[in-house]
């Protein structure tokens, strides 16, 4: 083959695979944002927690600012680096403002913070957030200029006691993840040893209290012996600090000593006990998807120690204080054992006023609120579908294995609180907020499912209205009490 054969054999097999080419799959073309970076220097500083409420600029490499520079409606997100060796500020973005441009802008620090990527900042209880009280920045000649003071979003408390002491501290919340770019904290409740040190103090712990919530804090000691308090009001708000002494089986110091125990009582010769649950703070509602409108939203509700029936009231014990009634059937569970049934919240009521005429005693309607703490089982809370574990065929009566009927009560496992039946066998009335973004209307509700409920309608944030003269053949009653303090 000769030169110019070579060099047109050449080009047809170029030709040839390109027009090849033509029909293979694209890779799609990228257009990935660019990172930049720039210098900024920053001026002002960091509200202290001491009574000065001292400004401080001292930053160590590491710290991180996450701030969102403001041009008009542009927002651009950046985060800024400490850098000590310059003593300058190292800012990582992907635009910038127009050359000259003053504004304003918006700043969160976390000192102590655990980790971060470009999403999320991870926290613990040892981590304080900040935010700019004002913040204002210009650009010039490529650098940022920034004028800002940042305060505590949190507060703070440390414990005294002995050297050594360890207790277990439960009732505030804090910060345990900071999302960069919706600007949005995510939360979690303290609970947590805390440790005396040599100098008498434990570290200082870093939360707030919810808006609405009472504040309250628990502790408890490796002995088993646990203490409550109420705390003055605007405790652990942003900026706080104060202290509190760990109370001893000797010495109170202002705290409350839980030491409840099952209560037992009779009635004309029925004998029933009253379950203690321990105060503390829980979600209350349905995060899960396939929680109901009137489920949600979540929220944050506290709740003060109260006593709550074992098990739901018996057919006997309804009997010995208001006599037997006649719609107890063999076909929806008869005998002394079985729960009470085809009852109105009404005639519970009259049921409850004979009740304490009977033992002198102050019985009442459970709240919703303490019917929803004690199924989730209360302090011991793990997360569980059903009261006591997300094994249904273990802890519940209902449509898939119950044949239609109601059964005697604690037939099935009990949860943590040693409750029976709060998930299947009978609905349970109780008292609540018709709805728990507006709660202006109380009403009665029915919690936990029965035994003609499907799975889902058992779980724990399951919740249906009622009237007061409505009568159900799978529909009872459990008694709650308060602690007398």
């Amino acid at each position: 083959m000769n030169r110019i054969n070579s060099i047109l054999f050449a080009i047809s097999i170029l030709i040839a695979a390109t027009a090849c080419s033509d029909n293979e799959p694209q890779a799609p073309a990228t257009d990935e944002p660019t990172k930049h970076y720039a210098t900024m220097t920053l001026d002002g500083g960091i509200v202290d927690f001491d009574a000065s409420r001292a400004t401080t600029t001292e930053w160590a490499k590491g710290d991180s600012l996450f701030i969102k520079f403001y041009e008009g409606t542009k927002v651009i997100k950046a985060i800024a680096s400490y850098r000590p060796e310059t003593n300058n500020w190292l800012i990582e973005c992907y635009d910038f403002p127009t050359e000259g441009y003053t504004g304003k802008c918006d700043i969160v620090y976390i000192a102590k913070s655990v980790s971060h990527d470009e999403n999320y900042v991870t926290l613990d209880n040892k981590s304080f957030p900040y935010s700019a009280i004002k913040a204002d920045y210009s650009y010039v000649g490529g650098s940022y200029s920034v004028e800002a003071t940042l305060k505590h979003d949190q507060g703070r408390i440390r414990f005294k006691g002995d050297a050594g002491t360890k207790v277990v501290v439960k009732g505030f919340w804090y910060y345990n993840q900071f999302s960069i770019t919706d600007r949005t904290y995510s939360d979690v409740e303290f609970n947590d040893t805390v440790t005396i040190g040599s100098d008498g103090y434990s570290p200082y712990c870093y939360g707030f209290y919810p808006t609405g919530l009472e504040e309250r804090i628990w502790i408890f000691h490796p002995d088993g012996s646990k203490f409550w308090r109420r705390l003055l009001t605007g405790t652990m708000q942003p900026g706080t600090s104060g202290s509190l002494t760990i109370p001893t089986d000797d010495e109170y110091f202002g705290w409350t000593k839980i030491d409840y125990q099952p209560l037992e009582f009779e009635v004309n010769g029925v004998k029933f006990k009253m379950m203690p649950v321990e105060g503390g703070t829980f979600y209350m509602g349905g995060s899960h998807p396939d929680a109901a409108s009137n489920e949600k939203p979540a929220h944050k509700v506290m709740v003060s120690d109260f006593y709550i029936g074992e098990t739901e009231v018996t057919q006997a014990l309804y009997a010995a204080v208001k006599g037997a009634r006649s719609d107890w059937t063999d076909t929806y569970g008869l005998g002394d054992k079985f729960p009470a049934y085809n009852v109105t919240p009404d005639e519970w009521n009259a049921f409850i006023t004979q009740l304490n005429y009977l033992t002198g005693k102050q019985f009442r309607s459970l709240l919703e609120i303490e019917w929803e703490y004690a199924a989730k089982e209360g302090n011991k809370a793990v997360g569980n579908p059903y009261s006591g574990g997300s094994s249904i065929d273990n802890l519940c009566w209902y449509k898939g294995n119950s044949f239609s009927t109601s059964h005697p009560v604690a037939g099935k496992a009990p949860n943590a609180l040693g409750l029976y039946d709060m998930s299947g066998n009978l609905w349970e009335y109780c008292w609540g907020y018709y709805s728990y973004s507006d709660r202006s209307y109380w009403t009665w509700i029915r919690r936990g499912g029965s035994w003609n409920s499907e799975f889902y309608e058992c779980n724990v944030w399951r919740r249906e209205f009622t009237g007061g003269d409505s009568r159900y053949n799978n529909a009872g009653f459990r008694i709650g009490m308060s602690v007398a303090l």
